[in-house]
């Protein structure tokens, strides 16, 4: 009888996590039919919500005087 090898795994499975951070939040009625209207072909919604935060971000941060914190 052959002996049974014991497998261990190391980490999850697929590929590795690029968003660290999730938020669910309500939007006020309409407010994806305007994102709709002005979106890039094939962008999808959360792409164009995430570039909008990092731009508010970026500017609220210059106005204060503030670098990005690293991560």
């Amino acid at each position: 009888m052959a002996k049974k090898r014991k497998i261990g795994f190391t980490g999850g499975m697929g590929r590795r996590k690029r968003w660290h951070e999730v938020m669910g939040t309500p939007f006020v009625s309409g407010t994806f039919a305007r994102m709709r209207a002005v979106r890039r072909p094939k962008e999808s919604r959360t792409d164009f919500v995430r570039e909008a935060v990092e731009h508010e971000l970026r500017r609220r941060e210059a106005r204060k005087g503030r670098r990005r914190p690293p991560g």
